[in-house]
C-alpha cells in the first residue's frame, strides 16, 4: 500500500496570496466557460448526491459521455466536446463494461468515435482498491500522478466515501479542497456522494419524504457532511430513484428524479426520467398544471420573444413563478432558446 503523505508538500507564500486576493476594478475576467450550460463549468466544484442504488453512477456516466462528444441532450446544452476522466472506485470493471457499452448505443457513430477518444473510464475498484492502493485524498503521491497520466478538462470522482474516510464536516471539507487542488482548480470537478442511510428527513408516518415533495434544497440536507459540502460546492445535483408498489408488493410505477441548484446557476427544475431499456433513460416532458397553463398562454401569444424575461412577462405571474415556468418549459423542450438569446415555441 502506498504511504500516506501530506496533502500539501510546501507552505504557500502567505504574503503573495494576501496581496493577490485584493480585488481590483481594472482587472478583467473571462466569461464563465460552461461544460454543461447552466449546470457545471470550468473552475467549478460540483457535488452530485443521492442514496445508494439511486442510479447516480449511471446518470453521471451518461451525462459526461454527452460532454465527451459535445452532444446536447434532455434540455441541457453542451457547447463543445471535452476530455473527461471518470474514476469509478465502487463498481467492478465487468459492471462498468456492461454499462458503458449499453450507453454507447445511444449515440451516433461519429459521436461514439468522439466518446472513445475523449472519455477515459478508470477502473478504480479493480486496479486500486482491490490491490491495496490507497486512494484517499491524503495520498499526495497518487493524486499528483492521476492528472499527469490522465489529463482532461473534466474529472468525475465516484464516490467521495472512497476518497475520504472521515465523516465530519471538517474532514469532508478538507477532502473537497484537496481533490479540487489535485484535479486542477481551473478544470471542472464533479464528485458523486451518498446521502445518509437514515435521517430526520427519511420518513414520516412510515412514508418516504421524496425529492419531488420537499424540494431540492431541503432534500440535499440528507447528504453526509451537508454543512460543509453545501458551502463549498458551486453546484449541488440531487438524484433519487423511487418505486410505487401495489398491496401485493408489485411495482406499478418507477422513475428517477433529478434537480439542481447552486451559486452560479439558476435552479434546474425537477426532471423525471423513465426507463427505456437497460441503462436507457427518457426525460418525461409532461407538465404540471401551472406550467401547462403558462404554455397555453405563450402559445396564444405565439412569440417569439427577445429574451427569457420577455417570455416570462407575458405570463402575468409573479416574477419568480413566471421564470420558474419558463425554465421548466425550456428544459423539457416546449420552448426553444435561440442562438441570439430569443425564445420561441419548441
Amino acid at each position: 500500500m502506498s504511504a500516506i503523505l501530506p496533502a500539501v508538500s510546501t507552505k504557500p507564500d502567505i504574503q503573495v496570496a494576501l496581496k493577490a486576493a485584493c480585488y481590483k476594478s481594472d482587472q478583467t475576467y473571462a466569461p464563465r466557460e460552461w461544460v454543461i450550460k447552466n449546470l457545471v463549468g470550468l473552475q467549478m466544484l460540483n457535488v452530485w448526491i443521492g442514496p445508494e442504488k439511486s442510479r447516480k453512477s449511471s446518470f453521471a456516466m451518461r451525462f459526461f459521455m454527452h460532454v465527451a462528444c459535445g452532444n446536447s441532450f434532455d434540455g441541457f446544452s453542451v457547447p463543445r466536446p471535452r476530455g473527461v476522466v471518470y474514476l469509478s472506485a465502487e463498481d467492478p470493471g465487468i459492471d462498468l463494461d456492461v454499462r458503458y457499452r449499453a450507453m454507447l448505443e445511444e449515440f451516433t457513430p461519429s459521436e461514439q468515435a468522439l466518446i472513445e477518444k475523449n472519455f477515459q473510464l478508470i477502473k478504480g475498484r479493480d486496479e486500486f482498491i482491490s490491490k491495496g492502493i490507497n486512494i484517499e485524498h491524503t495520498n499526495r503521491e497518487f493524486w499528483r500522478e492521476l492528472p499527469k497520466m490522465y489529463p482532461a478538462e473534466v474529472y468525475v470522482l465516484d464516490a467521495l466515501e472512497m476518497f475520504c474516510s472521515g465523516r465530519t464536516n471538517e474532514s469532508m471539507r478538507d477532502a473537497l479542497i484537496s481533490l479540487r487542488n489535485y484535479c486542477g482548480p481551473n478544470n471542472c470537478l464533479v464528485i458523486l456522494h451518498h446521502t445518509r442511510k437514515r435521517s430526520e428527513y427519511e420518513t414520516t408516518k412510515h412514508k418516504p419524504i421524496l425529492l419531488r415533495n420537499i424540494g431540492v434544497r431541503v432534500w440535499s440536507d440528507k447528504c453526509l457532511g451537508a454543512g460543509a459540502i453545501k458551502r463549498i460546492a458551486d453546484t449541488i445535483m440531487c438524484q433519487e430513484y423511487w418505486e410505487e408498489k401495489d398491496t401485493d408488493g408489485f411495482i406499478v410505477d418507477a422513475s428517477t428524479d433529478l434537480a439542481a441548484f447552486g451559486k452560479s446557476i439558476e435552479d434546474i427544475p425537477l426532471l423525471t426520467f423513465k426507463d427505456e431499456g437497460v441503462y436507457r433513460y427518457k426525460l418525461v416532458r409532461d407538465l404540471g398544471t401551472g406550467a401547462s397553463e403558462s404554455l397555453r398562454t405563450l402559445r396564444e401569444a405565439r412569440g417569439p420573444w427577445p429574451s427569457r424575461n420577455a417570455a416570462a412577462k407575458t405570463l402575468k405571474l409573479s416574477r419568480s413563478q413566471a421564470n420558474l415556468h419558463v425554465r421548466e418549459l425550456l428544459q423539457k423542450g416546449w420552448l426553444h432558446a435561440n442562438d441570439d438569446g430569443s425564445i420561441s415555441l419548441g
